[in-house]
């Protein structure tokens, strides 16, 4: 049975839209306490709230819940939290009389701003100043004469009336010791907790019914929530993240001018949703699964690696001539590099139809996953970088089952080096030549595999895994004069 058709047209007020008006101000108290020769205190406190938005023109209006049959014009498009109170604290701890040795540690808590950035998409348009119709089925070929009737629907794509700002809560933790003349070793813990992130979804689903199991299940013809409109693109902000990571970091720095850093990353990041537009990744869908459980999207973040290691250096060539020419040509040399590896980030398995007959067009719907399968097959490679087979369509009506962001992504290996060395030519001219040369290893760094296992029918999809792009170009050599004068 295909899908049915659907014609969309906007109609609108006259004078468009003119601006947002929201005023933020804050204020803060902070102090450094020296408790001692070895101990400060940094303690600090500060509230930063924002206005609640409103419209030049006083075109202010918003659902007062999902289930409203029509928008209410308001003072404002929405409310926000103004409690935003943000203490923190922290210590640097000498433990010893020589200073070689060091204890830090601080905690707080921070607020983000909800500023135009966030919502002016969702906002801006709404009726009954502006309104996008929806027509399922239009006569042919003259759908546009149905606008204005009852058959045309309007969408909406708003917020909640009442938002409260994201509240992250920061800790962390290091000790650092000199270990040599010119090297230092650190080792950190960060940790840190977010709520109030905001979400979107689809709050006009069709009605389901309750299985004996608690699943929800969606009749293959239904009645949206709200007859009233054809989708509500609702954005709360109500889901979680939550970051754990423990950083070793060791550092030289000699008065021979060799330096280098080298950092190591474990860590662990998840959260409900990584991003609330679909350019912000394409690693997962921008919009909750089941509109109403985001904890079903608990799962690793987007940007989640669990291995980062990271060094440079700078290393000038200690080889000297007593020959002029010979020191001209082959003296003065350094050498630098960079160096990144990292681990694989996750991504989500989706299906390419919306499976679950939920109404929502966004197609975030998930697999199940088969019988005994691993939810993480890969196989490596780029022709077929995981096994499509470990999934499989879910029951017509239903959500599957499979978690958000399961598997795990290509890493990246990457080292760039390059060699420089400086010319006098006069007094106050110098000329610097430059050989460079990026991903010196050559390695195949790749991009997000098809991330859609099946087809519409349940079949495998010819193309699921397979990986067409890469995040780093090949092995690349450049030089480069330059003269200073």
């Amino acid at each position: 049975m295909g899908q049915p058709s659907n014609l969309q047209a906007t109609q609108a007020g006259q004078d468009a839209y003119r601006g947002f008006r929201q005023t933020m101000g804050g204020a803060y108290v902070q102090d450094d306490v020296n408790v001692s020769a070895r101990l400060t205190l940094n303690l600090g406190l500060r509230w930063e709230a924002v206005t609640d938005p409103t419209e030049v023109n006083g075109k202010v209006s918003n659902l007062l819940s999902p289930l409203s049959p029509q928008l209410s014009v308001l003072g404002r498009f929405f409310t926000i939290g103004k409690k935003n109170f943000d203490p923190r604290m922290g210590f640097a701890w000498r433990l010893n009389d020589s200073g070689k040795t060091v204890l830090r540690a601080g905690g707080g808590i921070f607020h983000n701003p909800i500023l135009p950035y966030v919502y002016p998409v969702n906002v801006s348009k709404l009726p009954p100043f502006y309104t996008l119709l929806s027509i399922t089925n239009p006569v042919f070929p003259n759908g546009y004469q149905q606008l204005g009737t009852s058959v045309a629907v309007p969408q909406v794509f708003t917020i909640a009336q009442h938002v409260k700002e994201l509240a992250k809560y920061q800790y962390n933790l290091s000790i650092e010791q000199q270990v040599f003349k010119d090297t230092v070793v650190e080792v950190a813990y960060v940790g840190s907790h977010a709520t109030n992130i905001m979400r979107f979804s689809e709050q006009d689903t069709f009605i389901p019914t309750i299985l004996a199991d608690g699943q929800l299940f969606y009749p293959a013809v239904g009645v949206r929530r709200n007859p009233n409109f054809a989708t509500i693109h609702w954005m709360s902000s109500d889901a979680d993240a939550l970051y754990n990571g423990v950083t070793i970091t060791v550092k030289r720095r000699s008065s021979s001018g060799f330096q280098y850093q080298i950092f190591y990353t474990f860590s662990k990041a998840m959260d409900m949703i990584s991003g609330t537009a679909g350019g912000d990744t394409l690693r997962d869908g921008s919009f909750t699964m089941e509109p109403n459980n985001p904890k079903r999207d608990w799962g690793p973040s987007d940007f989640n690696a669990k291995h980062n290691l990271v060094f440079n250096f700078t290393y000038p060539l200690p080889f000297k001539f007593s020959a002029k020419a010979s020191e001209a040509v082959l003296g003065g040399w350094s050498i630098n590099g960079i160096g990144t590896f990292t681990s694989g980030q996750p991504f989500t398995p989706r299906l390419a139809n919306n499976q679950s007959r939920d109404g929502d067009a966004q197609l975030v719907d998930r697999p199940d996953l088969a019988p005994g399968a691993n939810n993480d097959p890969v196989l490596g490679g780029a022709v077929r970088y995981y096994d499509p087979t470990a999934f499989s369509l879910p029951l017509a009506g239903t959500y599957g089952n499979l978690g958000r962001n399961t598997i795990v992504g290509p890493g990246l290996a990457d080292v760039d080096l390059s060699f420089e060395k400086s010319f006098a030519i006069r007094e106050k001219t110098n000329a610097v030549f430059r050989a460079e040369f990026f991903n010196i290893i050559n390695h195949a760094n790749f991009g997000l595999p098809n991330t859609t296992p099946l087809t519409a029918t349940g079949a495998i999809n010819g193309a699921a895994g397979r990986i067409t792009s890469t995040v780093t170009s090949s092995r690349q050599i450049q030089f480069g004069l330059k003269i200073n004068f």
